[in-house]
């Protein structure tokens, strides 16, 4: 075998392994993100803020029923605890639906133009902007006692 011959025969497998290792390390890059953003949008912000509100919502029937003492302070936690595994479905397949028409499309390169493109704004930004608007129902809830 020549010179030649046998340096192409093991550059070869090395480009290709150094193309693998690239590819993995994207991929790698792509799922980390993807599974980042769905669980603080999943696990975090929304949860977060659907539970303030039913925290919210119990302090201020406590109040506006003049129930206080130790069941006053006690009753929003337990009751936001308990809100939990009923809200965790509905929120985990909301932000399943909207990764798959916005974010995840997106890190895979499956948007398939403008039209495409402007959905998946629009459902990510949608996602984003239920936390802070929840807060500010939540606000207005604990309002409502003052």
């Amino acid at each position: 075998m020549s010179r030649e011959n046998l340096s192409k025969t093991y550059s070869f497998p090395l480009a290709l392994s150094s193309t693998d290792e690239s590819q993995k390390m994207k991929r790698g890059a792509i799922v980390s993100l993807d599974t980042f953003t769905w669980q603080m949008l999943a696990s975090v912000f929304w949860p977060g803020s659907f539970i303030r509100c039913v925290v919210n919502a119990t302090s201020t029937a406590l109040a506006l029923g003049h129930i206080d003492g130790d069941i006053a302070k006690a009753l929003p936690t337990v009751v936001g605890l308990a809100a939990i595994p009923f809200i965790v479905k509905p929120i985990d397949n909301t932000i399943d639906t909207a990764m798959e028409m916005s974010v995840s499309k997106a890190l895979n390169g499956k948007i398939e133009g403008p039209a495409d493109a402007g959905i998946a704004l629009g459902v990510i930004g949608a996602c984003l902007v239920v936390p802070p608007t929840l807060f500010s129902v939540a606000a207005a809830i604990k309002d409502v006692a003052a």
